[in-house]
């Protein structure tokens, strides 16, 4: 899978993806240059997503329409999943269709929230930033995500958050680190700034 981390504070959202495609059974390197993420409603709006391609081709290509009122993109989402695991190549291999998605931006209430969530277990995690706290995501490698939580922690001491190319900055440096450390994540980073 490939590596996506999404930092958010009150007044702006970044989310940043390596590039890599790659076929997780045997390891073949598909693509270089994919970004794991669209943006939707004049750019107020993310989606991202790691693990299979085609099913998240299929859910970025599903979600076109709908407002900036989260709760209609949750439901959605486990619409999406229950018709996704009706499916009979579903059936026949589910390890085939994992999937790992964030959504978020600016709300209707114009707030800015993050949600995660997973094909494999269904749950939807909400995280909002907080006065003197981000919001952070880490979807996809295979990194213990304990030690990329530390490295963002040393990097925020390093580099003071301040504005989204410090945000960016961090990023970059993560993703550099999980590159290293995955061979299904590249070096090569597409990023966006959801500004409220």
């Amino acid at each position: 899978m490939s590596f996506i981390s999404i930092l958010a504070n009150l007044n702006l959202c970044c989310v940043m993806s390596d590039g890599r495609v790659s076929n997780e059974m045997t390891g073949e390197i598909l693509q270089e240059d994919y970004p794991q993420f669209k943006s939707y409603n004049d750019g107020s709006v993310f989606v991202a997503c790691t693990g299979n391609i085609e099913c998240g081709e299929l859910f970025l290509n599903s979600v076109s329409g709908l407002s900036n009122d989260f709760d209609d993109w949750i439901r959605h989402f486990e619409l999406f999943i229950v018709d996704l695991k009706l499916q009979t190549h579903y059936q026949e291999d589910p390890s085939s269709f994992r999937i790992q998605m964030a959504f978020g931006g600016i709300n209707s209430n114009n707030e800015i929230e993050l949600y995660t969530l997973s094909s494999f277990d269904a749950e939807i995690i909400k995280s909002i930033p907080l006065k003197n706290k981000i919001a952070r995501t880490f979807l996809g490698s295979t990194v213990d995500s304990s030690l990329i939580n530390e490295l963002f922690v040393t990097e925020s001491k390093r580099i003071p958050l301040k504005s989204h190319h410090d945000y960016i900055s961090t990023q970059i440096k993560l993703n550099e680190y999980v590159a290293n450390k995955d061979n299904q994540v590249n070096k090569n980073t597409f990023s966006m700034v959801i500004k409220r």
